[in-house]
């Protein structure tokens, strides 16, 4: 299995936003519709946002390595 993963990890790093070893996603989906910024019009503004599509803009890796044995 650790040969295997070796293998396919580096697809799925090019592939996937977040890889689970073991665990259970937040259920939290990464949408248009998903921004966090604070009370309006703040709250409408993508540029300060850490969720949701438009905050992978703002990341140069969007990979999330989650329970990593």
């Amino acid at each position: 299995d650790l040969d295997a993963a070796r293998e396919l990890l580096p697809l799925l790093e090019l592939k996937a936003g977040r890889i689970l070893f073991g665990g259970w996603p937040t259920g939290v989906e990464v949408s248009h519709a998903m921004v966090h910024g604070g009370p309006f019009p703040a709250t409408s503004d993508s540029r300060t946002t850490s969720v949701g599509s438009r905050a992978i803009e703002r990341y140069l890796r969007p990979v999330c390595y989650q329970d990593v044995p």
